[in-house]
């Protein structure tokens, strides 16, 4: 579900009786991408002219386009904004009328997709820092996951030990469609820093890698193009495995979100 687009917003969806008493956990609640003037007071000043003068816009995610029927329950926009930018929509259609007792959300910022390193760390950061003050602060049931700049392992590992100290993140997110399979090698520093802080990895279904989605080309339609993202969950799957990444860091744990 994501943030304010809660099967709670359609007539007759409802908490079944059956579950009374039972807890409940939503593990994968959008959170829309914010604008890059919200991220601006967690930049530093060269970051901020940076931005200005580049005229860099949002980095969110088209894996959920607005004008394609059915991506969103009606019901979902405010004034807020985008689905997804409501946390008082998001208590009203989904945390309260289900009685959730926890919510693991995420932020799609499609910053894997920059070839600026340290830009691409500073927004990480950014975008860690703003879900923290503005979502995960303001209602004790939400728990976060970790935006990294996967694209230099360093400036990952770096970020992964930088949130490992806030206890209202709970894993790391990783965009499937990466550069390369995440059971490689040069990967692995950034596995084992989510490890050893006790932080789920999150696979998710975003990315810009520049590689199409199947392997024979690139797909023609939108059906096509989210159907096919299972391929690169399988392909990320199999990596870890055959590479034995989980025998060499046993306390890994890796999920996989809106895998098909």
């Amino acid at each position: 579900m994501s943030a304010g687009l809660s099967a709670a917003a359609l007539p007759g969806y409802h908490r079944p009786d059956a579950w009374a008493g039972l807890p409940l956990v939503d593990a994968d609640v959008r959170v829309a991408a914010p604008p890059l003037s919200d991220l601006c007071p967690y930049l530093d000043a060269h970051w901020r002219d940076y931005a200005v003068e580049s005229g860099l816009n949002a980095l969110g995610t088209t894996l959920h386009p607005v004008g394609v029927p059915g991506v969103f329950l009606p019901g979902t926009t405010s004034a807020a904004g985008a689905p997804g930018s409501d946390l008082d929509l998001l208590r009203a259609q989904l945390l309260d009328p289900w009685q959730v007792e926890a919510a693991v959300s995420s932020c799609a910022l499609g910053i894997d997709a920059l070839h600026n390193d340290d830009l691409a760390a500073a927004l990480a950061t950014a975008v860690n820092r703003w879900q923290s003050e503005h979502w995960l602060a303001a209602d004790a049931r939400l728990r976060g996951s970790a935006v990294v700049p996967v694209q230099n392992v360093e400036l990952a590992v770096a970020e992964v030990e930088r949130i490992a100290g806030d206890s209202s993140f709970v894993q790391v997110l990783l965009p499937v469609r990466s550069r390369e399979p995440l059971g490689r090698r040069s990967l692995l520093p950034i596995l084992r820093a989510a490890a050893e802080a006790d932080l789920v990895v999150a696979l998710h279904p975003s990315g810009s890698s520049g590689l199409p989605t199947t392997p024979v080309g690139w797909a023609t339609s939108y059906t096509e193009e989210y159907v096919d993202l299972a391929l690169a969950f399988q392909a990320q799957i199999l990596s870890l495995v055959a590479e034995g990444v989980f025998s060499v860091l046993p306390a890994l744990r890796v999920v996989c979100i809106e895998s098909g």
